[in-house]
């Protein structure tokens, strides 16, 4: 996982679709679980996402991708 944060950071597209791919099954069942709907679970994914690849460059190398992500659904 670090390494597609690695490439994506050096703005890799293919990077970013993998750390689609790879979290958002996850992603989708953590939010599910705390939203009332399919759709809103899907819009809060979306964003979720988006805030994460605008902030790549800020990751840490130690950064967990989940971690970031659990964060920004929290805020």
């Amino acid at each position: 996982m670090q390494e597609l944060i690695h490439a994506a950071q050096k703005g890799d597209p293919r990077a970013l679709s993998e750390l689609y791919k790879a979290n958002f099954a996850w992603l989708y069942r953590y939010v599910r679980f705390r939203v009332t709907n399919d759709a809103s679970a899907e819009d809060v994914c979306s964003e979720i996402f988006t805030k994460a690849f605008e902030n790549i460059a800020r990751f840490r190398a130690q950064s967990s991708f989940k971690n970031v992500a659990v964060q920004y659904y929290e805020e």
